[in-house]
């Protein structure tokens, strides 16, 4: 979006508005309610419209809710609230981009940020740390599986704050009081914490905590010590050793027993399967929830169970290659999406593949440790244990 299509927007409604506030002064204060209502919905429905420019101008004008010193913040402010709920409610369902960071920044304007319910909202690359002597008060604010990728809480005010499962890439603590939040399995890749103060919080089943951190935490996952945080030379190790489980969202009674079984053969290598469920998934970037999840892993099992049943069907119809198939298996999609990933992040993989499944990685011959044509009914555990022993050596060596 370009910097004239928004001053259009900005100079369009600034006209609509300027009529408004000029005969404000002459209304009573129910009138001037009314019409702060008004201009209030007016606002709240270009944000829904599907022109760009009407959308950003929408949440640029939204910060004036904000203002005690603007027409629309007069008299305490009184939709305030209002708008840092709107503004909350759209980031928990729209993309990174122009409109998502206006919306994003306009909450660093918000009177009162303190217990602020921002779960599952969609941060990217806001700023919400300090400005001058103005720090933003975030105590005690819900970030539960919130992405801040990216983000910056500079300075701010983050006391007991949860950010529970939350994204927090390359997001910046500098400097921030952060004295008893929770980091609950948070994926800390390339956070920046120098400066902050950690007096109790809780890092218990973060993942990719930032080198030197680790070494502070204590066995209870607190963080230990009041000073500000200086990376010391020697960052610690985690102790648990964890795989990411690609599985179909439903399994059948067979498939859930196998799924059982297999998980105590790992058990028995020092190995812990973890995966995103199918309620855990957020309503954006998917994509972004597992990679947080599997940026903790050092291997990755993909289990490719039967999905899709193709008894007759047509391929690449229209084309050189087109021809008829019949009694095709095909396990879910999201196998390839993840093992996809898994073979760029470069973890070591291990395919376990249902009798009569194909298709894609599955069948590849590429593939080092993969068990073909397991009858799930049946399954034959003393042929996969030797897959699994060899398998489970090179997730031991990719730790160190």
């Amino acid at each position: 979006m370009e910097a004239k299509d928004i001053a259009q927007l900005l100079t369009a409604l600034a006209g609509l508005f300027t009529i408004t506030f000029t005969i404000v002064k002459y209304l009573s204060r129910r009138d001037k309610q009314i019409v702060a209502r008004d201009v209030f919905q007016a606002v709240v429905e270009s944000l829904s419209s599907e022109v760009e420019v009407k959308r950003l101008g929408g949440a640029i004008l939204l910060r004036r809710f904000f203002d005690p010193e603007t027409e629309l913040g007069r008299g305490h402010m009184p939709y305030a609230s209002e708008a840092m709920n709107v503004i909350a409610a759209m980031l928990r369902d729209v993309e990174a981009g122009n409109f998502q960071k206006l919306l994003a920044d306009g909450l660093r304007s918000a009177p009162a940020l303190e217990h602020a319910d921002l779960q599952r909202t969609n941060l990217q690359k806001a700023y919400l740390g300090k400005k001058g002597d103005n720090i933003p008060n975030l105590n005690s604010a819900d970030f539960y599986r919130a992405d801040l990728s990216g983000a910056s809480l500079k300075g701010a005010n983050v006391v007991k704050a949860v950010f529970y499962q939350s994204r927090l890439h390359n997001t910046i603590f500098k400097n921030a009081d952060l004295t008893e939040a929770n980091f609950f399995e948070a994926d800390l890749l390339g956070a920046n914490f120098e400066g902050a103060l950690l007096e109790k919080a809780s890092f218990l089943g973060a993942r990719n905590i930032p080198s030197g951190l680790s070494v502070l935490i204590g066995t209870d996952g607190k963080y230990v010590g009041k000073e500000r945080f200086k990376a010391p030379t020697a960052p610690a190790e985690p102790d648990n050793l964890n795989v990411f489980l690609s599985r179909p969202g439903t399994l059948n009674t067979s498939q859930q027993e196998f799924v059982n079984h297999l998980l105590t053969l790992l058990d028995n290598e020092g190995i812990s399967a973890i995966t995103v469920e199918r309620d855990e998934y957020p309503n954006f970037g998917a994509v972004a929830e597992v990679r947080r999840v599997m940026s903790g892993c050092e291997g990755a099992v993909i289990l490719g169970f039967c999905q899709l049943e193709v008894r007759r069907g047509f391929w690449r119809t229209g084309t050189d290659e087109a021809m008829e198939i019949q009694g095709v298996v095909l396990p879910t999609a999201w196998n390839h999406v993840e093992a996809g990933m898994a073979a760029m992040i470069g973890l070591p993989a291990l395919y376990i593949v249902e009798k009569g499944v194909g298709g894609g990685l599955l069948e590849s011959r590429d593939v080092d440790d993969i068990v073909n044509n397991i009858d799930i009914g049946k399954p034959d555990f003393s042929r996969l244990q030797e897959s699994i022993t060899k398998w489970s050596r090179a997730v031991h060596e990719y730790r160190h």
